[in-house]
């Protein structure tokens, strides 16, 4: 305890504040509860959930009544907290890991080591079977029938000195905490008091008789009294403690006193009867218990690329089970717009993972978690989730801006023109268009009527986790890198905060005086828990049970970095200075390049340094090409070869790529440096601009050596030159990263890339990088479904998640020699190609138009 900073007690008695805990404070500390007492009480919550990490415990008992009651205050506020799935979040000592995000740690009373036995059986089968998990403890104080006439039942009273965790009073708005009798606790405390709620429950207890464990096991109630009746039994025993009226289905006073001659009852609440039933006889049943406990579980990622919809079906080591693909409609009603439908977006997503779900052959049952992302793509819904258009069509349908849609490029200039640089220094110094706040701006300006009926906006990742759920619940990931969200800034409550100022001074006012409500109160890190869990209408949709985990979201791309740069190279799992030699390349239609690192690092140009926004405790930085295998099939389906080139992939049962792959061996042969047929043809890759380092989305493509002659050889050689400018773009912000203090001579490359031998040779070759392929090629699906696995609580944190269900498979080392020389000679082509076409635009500029 003594360990605990003062500034971190301080920050969990501020989150039971600003949760709504009702603390009833008075000035005399002999007598009365004081904020110094649950100070002290805060220290011992952060020790005890630091010493359960550090020892890897499931559950922990605080040796209190015979060890620590002359010393500090009582350890009830603690217990009951420790009990919650909702409570203060608690990082390592160096506040970089949260601990058991999302998950209770059962605390058993006194130490009663059968107690905690039977809160670890209940907590692992209730997840099992999506029911709640909080326990109680209680004491089996006494009981009589209620004075009130409501029941005709025998009403216990279940009565503890403070464990009852905030879930069993009805949240912690219901809990009030009081001082702690002198006569008990003389250095007092704060009780977790409060009226259970009502509800079915499984009561049981585990205790050791004639030298062997056995378990009391039953059904019951806990039901409502009228405030009257409750005030007297509270009166009777101790009213500053939280209270339980429990009904024991057919089981009387004396049949449950004589059993076991000990005062203890293990509570835990069920969604229904019949819910309460299954779980009492699963674990009544031991080889049904066993069962349950080993049965196979199973997680489902979901994935929202540009132009589909995937989701894949994993098990708790990272194997794919199988998985599904729908296509997703895409609008261009200008140039740079670029839109789509939240509606075609969900109904595609329900396909997928009920298709994926019935693919892998496996109990809908088993599924224990979802995680969901997609790319940064700006949603507009109306108070009841309903699409609010952001066209010019004024289609309510088209209500989704895409990543890659640029129309706000006239905001995002007068923006960098601004002296706003404690947000923009965290995005490299420049906004970029494809971020969300110039979208946002550019809604207000040029969409009034959209901007007065949007009651809220979403990044899409945020969009799917609400949909399933109905929690507006944001993640740290999306707002963090495309909304300017500081998550490295603590608060009361909560991780990070929204830059007032800077909403100010922009023009985005309104979100700032209405305190953000529209675009995020709650933000919470990738694969925490979110909610409840899957809601009913979801559950229908999707074909999953109700109440299934639910991860907080992830950016596509970063789903693809989780998904593989923690994996074991040659059996050595990475240290935290091993990932910064580690870049994570993730390809499809733009490119994704991120690094981590312990501190931050700030570089002209590329995004970040963004806190936890990817791996928990650490500083992201994200390099990204804007067009990338979006480029590669835009210069093979505008040639004029193109045509011929389908044919003959068609003919061949090939694809296009395998065609000119084959082509492109065909022409080398003879040659030391295959790479050298691109000699006098060079490409300037910004077709859709420099998302970075340049971070100028006007830059343009360029072709240096076109021929008169639009041959299939031609096009083979541009589709060369193509893929080797994209591995000099990605060379080039390598470079950057590495000069700012990075040492990446790794890459982990996943995406449709990676399917393409020459794409992978190149970027191996002109990086000097080696190139590592992950075991499980859908890197990204199965880092959406690392962040189910994580809210489930099969996994004890992302870190754990990355660890288990990740592994390398192939790996790619660059060429050196002649073929190192020849693409430093091209290398520095590419830099000229750049600086060429700036003294164009200067030689231009004050020419007519």
């Amino acid at each position: 305890m003594r360990e605990v900073s003062d500034a971190d007690a301080q920050k969990a008695f501020d989150w039971f504040v600003a949760e709504g805990m009702q603390f009833h404070f008075g000035t005399n500390d002999a007598e009365d509860l004081t904020e110094a007492q649950v100070l002290e009480q805060c220290r011992m919550y952060i020790a005890a959930v630091r010493l359960a990490d550090h020892f890897g415990c499931e559950t922990i008992g605080i040796q209190y009544q015979q060890g620590l009651k002359d010393m500090t205050p009582a350890s009830d506020l603690v217990e009951g907290t420790l009990n919650s799935t909702h409570r203060p979040p608690v990082f390592d000592r160096d506040g970089q890991r949260e601990l058991f995000a999302g998950q209770s740690i059962p605390h058993f009373n006194e130490v009663d080591e059968c107690a905690g036995l039977d809160a670890v059986l209940i907590q692992r089968i209730h997840k099992q079977l999506n029911q709640p998990v909080e326990t109680t403890l209680h004491d089996l104080r006494w009981g009589c029938p209620d004075a009130s006439g409501t029941t005709d039942d025998y009403v216990w009273v279940f009565e503890i000195s403070g464990s009852a965790p905030a879930e069993h009073l009805g949240g912690w708005k219901q809990c009030h905490g009081y001082r702690q009798p002198p006569m008990y606790f003389p250095k007092g405390g704060s009780t977790l008091s409060g009226i259970s709620k009502p509800g079915e429950i499984v009561w049981s207890r585990i205790y050791v008789a004639d030298d062997a464990l056995h378990m009391d096991l039953g059904r019951g109630e806990s039901i409502s009294l009228p405030a009257e009746e409750t005030q007297r039994r509270l009166d009777a025993t101790t009213s500053v403690w939280p209270i339980m009226h429990g009904v024991t289905y057919g089981v009387t006073r004396d049949q449950m006193m004589a059993k076991h001659q000990a005062n203890h009852v293990q509570v835990v609440y069920a969604n229904d009867a019949a819910a309460a039933d299954e779980a009492m006889w699963t674990r009544w049943h031991p080889l049904e218990a066993r069962s349950v406990t080993m049965a196979a579980s199973h997680f489902i990622g979901v994935d929202v690329g540009t132009g589909s919809a995937r989701a894949g079906v994993f098990t708790t080591d990272g194997k794919m089970l199988a998985s599904a693909v729908q296509v997703i409609t895409m609008f261009r009603p200008k140039a740079d717009f670029v839109e789509q439908s939240s509606r075609d977006i969900w109904r595609a997503v329900c396909h997928c993972v009920k298709t994926a779900i019935a693919e892998a052959n496996i109990d809908a049952a088993s599924v224990k978690g979802i995680g969901f992302d997609a790319t940064c793509s700006l949603v507009a819904t109306d108070a009841d989730g309903n699409p609010v258009t952001v066209s010019p069509d004024g289609n309510d349908d088209q209500n989704v801006i895409v990543w890659m849609d640029h129309r706000a490029k006239e905001q995002a200039a007068r923006i960098n023109e601004g002296e706003y640089y404690d947000v923009l220094k965290y995005v490299g110094y420049k906004i970029s268009p494809e971020m969300e706040t110039p979208k946002l701006l550019w809604l207000k300006e040029n969409l009034p009527q959209t901007w007065q009926r949007a009651e809220k906006f979403f990044d899409l990742p945020d969009f799917l986790t609400y949909r399933a759920t109905g929690d507006e619940t944001r993640s740290l990931c999306s707002t963090v890198c495309k909304w300017t969200y500081l998550a490295h800034e603590q608060h009361a409550g909560g991780t990070g905060r929204w830059d007032t100022s800077y909403f100010q001074e922009i023009g985005l006012e309104d979100l700032a005086e209405e305190n953000f409500r529209r675009i995020g109160q709650t933000v919470q890190p990738m694969g925490a828990p979110i909610g409840s869990g899957v809601n009913a209408t979801a559950a229908a949709e999707l074909g999953v049970p109700v109440g299934t985990a639910v991860g907080v979201s992830i950016i596509d791309a970063h789903a693809g970095g989780i998904g593989m740069i923690g994996a074991a190279l040659e059996g050595v799992s990475p240290s935290a200075s091993d990932l910064e030699r580690r870049l994570a390349l993730i390809g499809g239609t733009s490119s994704c390049h991120m690094a981590v690192s312990a501190e931050p690092r700030f570089i002209q140009g590329i995004w970040g340094p963004y806190y936890s926004a990817m791996i928990p405790g650490m500083w992201l930085t994200e390099g990204g090409q804007s067009a990338t295998g979006a480029l590669i099939d835009f210069v093979i389906q505008n040639h004029g070869a193109s045509a011929e080139l389908q044919q003959q992939a068609e003919s061949s049962g090939k694809s296009v790529y395998e065609v000119l792959n084959d082509r492109l061996d065909t022409l080398a042969e003879g040659k030391s440096v295959p790479a050298s047929l691109t000699h006098e043809l060079h490409v300037c890759p910004y077709f859709h601009g420099n998302r970075s380092p340049w971070a100028d989305p006007s830059l343009r493509g360029m072709v240096s050596g076109y021929a008169l002659s639009a041959t299939l050889d031609d096009l083979a050689l541009l589709y060369l030159a193509t893929i080797q400018a994209i591995a000099y773009g990605t060379r080039h912000i390598i470079s950057e990263m590495n000069i700012a203090g990075y040492r990446i001579d790794t890459i982990f490359a996943c995406g449709g890339g990676t399917k393409n031998r020459v794409f992978l040779r190149e970027h191996a070759d002109i990086t000097g990088c080696r190139v590592v392929l992950p075991k499980e090629p859908e890197s990204v699906l199965l880092g959406s479904a690392m962040l189910g696995a994580v809210a489930s609580g099969e996994k004890q944190d992302l870190l754990d998640a990355m660890a288990t269900m990740s592994a390398a498979e192939t790996i790619l080392s660059p060429t050196r020699g002649a073929t190192e020389t020849y693409h430093q000679a091209k290398y520095d082509v590419f830099h000229r190609l750049h600086d060429d076409q700036l003294a164009y635009r200067k030689q231009m500029q004050n020419a007519p138009q």
